[in-house]
């Protein structure tokens, strides 16, 4: 809520004094929170491309213990498991990355994220309000489907330009969840819908 309000109050006050049209307000609100999150949102680019460019080495690394780290009866090798983790830290150490500096920065915008939604998802302006040609309140879904598909593609393309870990699981999930938010989408308020195509 104390994020929501005034995110309220700056779509409400781009609405009277920018554009007279909510989903202009809409659309210039989210372009403003990207470029107020920009520094967080490249520092998090940056380390996730670092960690890319760290994957051969720490597969090399776990390559050489790989066989070290169960004893004859197949139970785990604590200090095997403990040399590993100190060759990969000191990997990190040494190239100046960390793990973790990848989800931090998107850590602080969860909030932003949820208020935004919270407040676009509630917020009865929208009501009755009209957008562009087909979208005749932004309080509804959209009734033809464009604006969740457009927001899936840029979403897909979006994902495609983002570095990947070289975990195949998280690669799988991180393929599945435009598809996912865009199938939620279909459901959900065009004004709602909107900003996500533009975020």
């Amino acid at each position: 809520g104390f994020l929501a309000r005034p995110l309220l109050w700056l779509l409400l006050w781009l609405h009277d004094n920018v554009v007279a049209n909510y989903g202009g307000a809409i659309a210039i609100l989210t372009l403003i929170i990207r470029v107020v999150l920009f520094p967080l949102t490249w520092q998090s680019q940056k380390s996730m491309g670092k960690m890319q460019e760290l994957q051969p080495r720490m597969q090399a690394i776990r390559q050489k213990h790989r066989g070290k780290l169960r004893d004859k009866k197949g139970r785990m090798d604590l200090e095997a498991q403990r040399k590993m983790n100190e060759e990969i830290q000191e990997l990190f150490k040494s190239e100046g990355a960390n793990p973790y500096g990848g989800c931090l920065p998107i850590v602080v915008q969860i909030p932003v994220f949820f208020a935004l939604f919270s407040m676009l998802r509630s917020a009865v302006e929208l009501r009755h309000a009209p957008w562009i040609a087909w979208i005749h309140d932004l309080s509804l879904p959209d009734p033809y489907f464009i604006l969740p598909v457009l927001m899936g593609v840029t979403q897909i393309y979006q994902m495609r330009m983002t570095p990947m870990s070289g975990d195949p699981m998280q690669r799988g999930l991180m393929q599945v969840f435009p598809w996912i938010f865009t199938i939620f989408s279909l459901s959900f308020p065009a004004g709602l819908v909107l900003d996500w195509t533009v975020y």
